[in-house]
């Protein structure tokens, strides 16, 4: 019993410790994400003060000030991107597993694969949804990375 009653107040006194660390954190460790908000799909005709006036409006109610607005750069291009770079490297890892499943099978080194007379390219695979009519390019893919 004594036990018991031990381990409910040594656990009162881990979460209060626990609490107290996770404030000192937040305090000592303060970033962006903290205070910075993030506005999508401006129009390009809104000016800055034209946006700060209108969020300083929008957040009135909150009693929020908004103290800075800054316009960064179009997120929409970059997220593009980064697709278009895993779609790349998904196909680079796809080109990998057949260049493997290739050597094993014809029993040649990476080197001669290639020149290998029973060699057959990589074909885009249906099973994650791209078109296997295309045979895929290795130095293509390679390129469109850098």
């Amino acid at each position: 019993m004594a036990g018991i009653f031990c381990l409910i107040l040594y656990s009162i006194r881990i979460r209060k410790l626990l609490l107290e660390m996770q404030i000192d954190l937040d305090v000592n460790k303060d970033t962006p994400s903290d205070y910075a908000l993030l506005v999508r799909n401006i129009p390009l005709t809104m000016t800055q003060d034209e946006l700060e006036n209108k969020l300083e409006s929008f957040f009135k109610v909150f009693g929020v000030k908004v103290y800075e607005v800054n316009f960064c750069y179009k997120v929409d291009e970059m997220i593009e991107l980064n697709k278009t770079v895993a779609k790349l490297n998904f196909l680079k890892g796809m080109c990998k597993i057949h260049d493997l499943k290739q050597m094993k099978k014809l029993g040649c080194k990476k080197d001669e694969l290639e020149t290998h007379k029973d060699y057959v390219k990589p074909r885009k695979n249906n099973k994650f949804r791209i078109w296997r009519s295309r045979v895929l390019d290795k130095q293509q893919i390679k390129t469109d990375l850098k």
